[in-house]
Order: C-alpha cells, then sequence, then structure tokens
C-alpha cells in the first residue's frame, strides 16, 4: 500500500520501509484471527489488530507482556508525531477498542518502547489525535468548493503538522491520507470526481 505497488525508487527505500531480503514462510503456526497458540509449550494469546497495516497483529506472551507491533505507539512516539500512520481508519478504530479490553502485566511497543501496567489510557490519546487529523482532512476538502487532489490535501496536512519535505515524508503522508479519505468515502462525508483527468475528493 506504501507504493502503490510499484517499485519504489532509491530514494525511498530503506530499512524502515522495504524489507531488505526475501522470506520464506516454512510453515504457517495459525490463521488470522484471535486465538491462542501453543509454541514449544508456553501458551501465547494471538490479537488480531489491522489497521496500521493489513492483517496486523498483537502477541501476549505467557507472562503477560503484550508485544504491539504497530497497532499503537508508545508516548514518546505519540507526542513527537502530530499525523499517526494508519491504512485503514476503519479497522484501526476497531482495533482501537479491541485494545481497551485489554489487561497486559506490561506493553513492548515495535516504536515507543516499554510500558508497564494498564494500556486503556493510552487508546484514547490516539483515537483523538487520529480522529483530529480525519476531521482536518474532512474540513479542507468542505472548504474549497471544487474539491481536494490527495496530493493537495497531503500538503496541507504535512504543512500543517510541520511533516519534514521529503520522499519518504511525502510517501508516509500520502498513504495515511488515502486511508483517510477512504474512510470519508465510506462514511458518505465525501466523494470522488474526475475533472480534467484529476482525481479530487468533493464534501457531500
Amino acid at each position: 500500500c506504501l507504493f502503490f505497488l510499484f517499485s519504489p525508487f532509491s530514494d525511498i527505500r530503506n530499512k524502515f520501509l522495504e524489507v531488505a531480503e526475501s522470506y520464506v514462510v516454512t510453515d504457517v503456526i495459525a490463521s488470522y484471527k484471535d486465538q491462542t497458540i501453543t509454541v514449544c509449550g508456553a501458551e501465547f494469546t494471538i490479537v488480531t489488530l489491522p489497521g496500521h497495516t493489513h492483517e496486523s497483529i498483537g502477541i501476549i506472551s505467557p507472562d503477560s507482556v503484550f508485544y504491539t507491533g504497530d497497532a499503537f505507539f508508545g508516548e514518546e512516539t505519540l507526542n513527537k508525531h502530530g499525523a499517526l500512520y494508519y491504512t485503514n481508519i476503519g479497522d484501526t478504530l476497531q482495533s482501537f477498542k479491541k485494545l481497551t479490553t485489554l489487561s497486559p502485566a506490561a506493553t513492548v511497543f515495535y516504536h515507543g518502547g516499554l510500558m508497564q501496567g494498564t494500556i486503556s489510557q493510552s487508546i484514547p490519546q490516539h483515537e483523538t489525535r487520529l480522529m483530529h487529523t480525519v476531521n482536518m482532512v474532512f474540513d479542507l476538502v468542505k472548504e474549497s468548493s471544487s474539491g481536494l487532489s490527495v496530493d493537495e490535501i497531503s500538503q496541507k496536512v504535512m504543512l500543517s503538522y510541520g511533516i519534514p519535505a521529503n520522499p519518504v515524508s511525502w510517501m508516509l503522508t500520502r498513504t495515511n491520507v488515502n486511508a483517510i479519505v477512504a474512510y470519508l468515502c465510506n462514511e458518505k462525508k465525501l466523494k470522488l470526481t474526475t475533472n480534467d483527468a484529476l482525481l479530487r475528493a468533493v464534501a457531500l
């Protein structure tokens, strides 16, 4: 989804955005659903948390440590970034609801380190931050009588949040904006039009 199904150009190839080596799946441990699996005699809980990417998961270890992947972020990362990166807003909001039902002893974030105790207080902050960006996009489109292209929206979001103007940040922001526009279209708040061979989002 980040590279729109094309091979990325060299400037945006880095260890965070592109897998350096190909991986071969030798064994499928479990299908994509909430479940408990046994590995070497120890039970691990798989929590499906789509939203940041398709079919994201979290894993709770036998000693009640929750490894979140990128489903949500530690406080330092949350405070650092104005716009949070998610590729499916509807799925993300459902995953946030699921996260509020969990009570691990500790949480390990891929972005943001370690947190002891309950995670329920952190989730509303994520939802508020995400919906702030969603509402910003809607307001930007609504203010333009002819609508805005995704590139125009991405530019305004980057300027509003002070996101660095480089190819990687632009690709990340545009992917996020695509997800938000899709969500708002599904919510019947925006529609897509093509005028002069340019795809625009228009408020309903």
